[in-house]
């Protein structure tokens, strides 16, 4: 979990930072033009098509990641299961069902599957711990 919530907070920083390049930039250059005094179309709201696809892409496994790691804390806190078998269970569902929703635009998925991916974390924990793993 922590690896997935590093990755996400780096993408936020980077989103924040390069958001803030953008407006450094358009100040310096001016409102209606570039430093020569040319005309330029106004930037689109949000930033490019390429930089919200980024952002979109990045932040669904960071959100799944949360939600699977948000099923396996109270086992954890409980003490049936240790932070590694967590840890490898984490990576292994959200690898699963990312490449399950490899198109997905946005996480609602989460919601409209839960009890599946609930299921799944479960099947997991129990077949670790089949294998020996605690």
């Amino acid at each position: 979990f922590e690896q997935f919530a590093a990755a996400a907070s780096t993408a936020a920083d980077t989103a924040g930072k390069d958001s803030a390049e953008r407006s450094t930039a358009a100040d310096a250059v001016g409102e209606s033009g570039d430093a020569a005094g040319r005309s330029s179309p106004p930037p689109a709201a949000g930033g490019s098509e390429r930089f919200q696809a980024e952002e979109v892409l990045d932040s669904i496994p960071a959100k799944v990641a949360t939600f699977v790691c948000s099923v396996l804390e109270p086992l954890v806190k409980a003490g049936v299961i240790s932070q590694g078998l967590s840890d490898m269970v984490c990576d292994k569902a959200v690898g699963k069902i990312l490449k399950k929703h490899k198109h997905a635009r946005e996480a609602g998925f989460l919601v409209k599957e839960y009890s599946a991916i609930t299921r799944l974390v479960t099947d997991l924990v129990d077949h670790y711990q089949k294998h020996g793993l605690q």
